[in-house]
């Protein structure tokens, strides 16, 4: 009985540890395509200021 608790617990504990690392790799996703995002605009705001000139 004690052994099955802990392994129900051991188990509990990887799928909270695979879910953490489910959301910090979207996380990263986001913040990489935020990032692009960023650029993109700086390059078109650049583009912009080079055009007028």
């Amino acid at each position: 009985e004690q052994r099955t608790t802990t392994d129900k617990i051991s188990h509990l504990i990887d799928k909270i540890k695979q879910r953490e690392e489910d959301i910090y790799d979207r996380f990263k996703e986001c913040l990489i395509l935020a990032h692009c995002t960023d650029l993109k605009i700086m390059l078109e705001e650049e583009e912009k200021i080079l055009l007028q000139n």
